[in-house]
């Protein structure tokens, strides 16, 4: 891994946990911390936090308001992104995704930490990455919960969702 990828990562997961702001690592980032991938093209950060205290946390970084929210898919509060020494960071305001029986919030809570960083759930990122037909990560996220065990309490969490049938034809939803 490109030391400043890393970099760009602890620099922002700084500034968070400075001022106090919750947040959990997803996407590429949390399949590499659990060996799943060698590769992260950026990191995606998971928070519920306001995105003014957001904005205001990372100063003197400058983050950017994407317009990939809201679109058909992707339903989430809002998505900064941030670019550090040419390394992309995205935090991901109340992530949501809309599924065919209606919005799944997906949680930002941190399930372990990897290098001191908190990582979200693999179960949670299942759920993310079928609605996303991410196939391929579908399969890493499902062999990984076959072999370690899933989060009872998380699934039950992610049961009160409006899953649709394409969730719940998964065991882990059934």
């Amino acid at each position: 891994m490109d030391q400043q990828k890393i970099d760009a990562l602890f620099t922002v997961a700084s500034k968070l946990k400075a001022n106090q702001i919750a947040f959990s690592l997803g996407g590429s980032g949390l399949l590499y911390a659990l060996g799943l991938t060698e590769t992260v093209n950026d990191w995606d950060i998971m928070t519920n936090a306001n995105k003014n205290v957001v904005t205001q946390a990372l100063f003197p970084i400058k983050a950017f308001e994407t317009g990939q929210t809201g679109d058909h898919l992707f339903t989430s509060s809002y998505k900064l992104f941030v670019e550090k020494n040419g390394q992309e960071v995205e935090i991901i305001g109340g992530f949501s995704l809309r599924s065919e029986a209606g919005i799944c919030h997906i949680p930002a809570d941190a399930a372990f930490h990897w290098q001191g960083i908190p990582v979200g759930s693999p179960e949670a990122w299942l759920v993310a990455y079928v609605l996303m037909g991410r196939e391929k990560k579908v399969a890493m996220l499902e062999s990984y919960l076959q072999m370690h065990g899933a989060n009872p309490a998380m699934l039950e969490r992610l049961k009160q969702q409006p899953l649709g049938d394409k969730l719940k034809a998964i065991k882990w939803f059934a």
